[in-house]
């Protein structure tokens, strides 16, 4: 048996070619298996993310795939959270402000803050100008607000709760795309919506 070396544009050609057959035939595969899966009608799922990582890669992903609208509800501390004391996500936060603004400015997506500080409200105000801003501030409560809800065209929901312990921070949530459970929390938020006031920067 005999073997001779192969100019690298002809391997490499080689290599890229059984990849992607290798690749269509598991994307045939899992098609057929997400088929059976999802034909029986049931509600979707619903799960608890923990880690900053994890929970962050899934609130970038539900922001890139809004098609009409996303509606957050947030207290000051988890936006902060994100921006100042995970050196390592700072350049999430400056991604998610850019898809923020990319998806009101290029696709027209409507995009409402309700916040409850004023601090948040112009914080976001100033990082995303065209986004819709009101304040509900919260009264009459011992503990300060430490999570946010995200709502994404009214069918996908995400609640992020923020985990101090010993001085470490960390972030969990529950994220859901049950259609009747995702209903539900918009209808609450757009309620909340309705009750709080715009926002007026001096």
């Amino acid at each position: 048996m005999r073997y001779r070396c192969l100019p690298p544009e002809e391997a490499i050609a080689k290599l890229k070619r059984d990849y992607e057959e290798e690749c269509d035939t598991v994307l045939t595969e899992l098609k057929e298996m997400y088929g059976v899966c999802s034909c029986g009608g049931d509600e979707g799922p619903i799960w608890t993310l923990k880690g900053t990582r994890n929970v962050t890669d899934k609130f970038i992903q539900m922001i890139e795939g809004a098609k009409k609208d996303i509606l957050v509800m947030s207290s000051l501390t988890p936006f902060r959270t994100l921006a100042e004391k995970y050196p390592s996500l700072k350049k999430d936060h400056t991604t998610i402000i850019g898809i923020f603004n990319r998806k009101i400015t290029n696709e027209g997506i409507s995009i409402r803050f309700i916040s409850s500080h004023e601090d948040e409200a112009r914080r976001l105000s100033d990082l995303v100008p065209l986004a819709s801003v009101k304040v509900n501030s919260v009264k009459d409560t011992c503990m300060d607000l430490k999570s946010f809800v995200v709502v994404v065209d009214a069918n996908e929901m995400i609640v992020e709760i923020l985990k101090e312990d010993e001085g470490e921070a960390d972030l969990m949530a529950v994220w859901a795309s049950a259609e009747e459970f995702s209903h539900t929390i918009s209808h609450l938020l757009n309620a909340k919506w309705e009750s709080s006031e715009n926002y007026n920067p001096v």
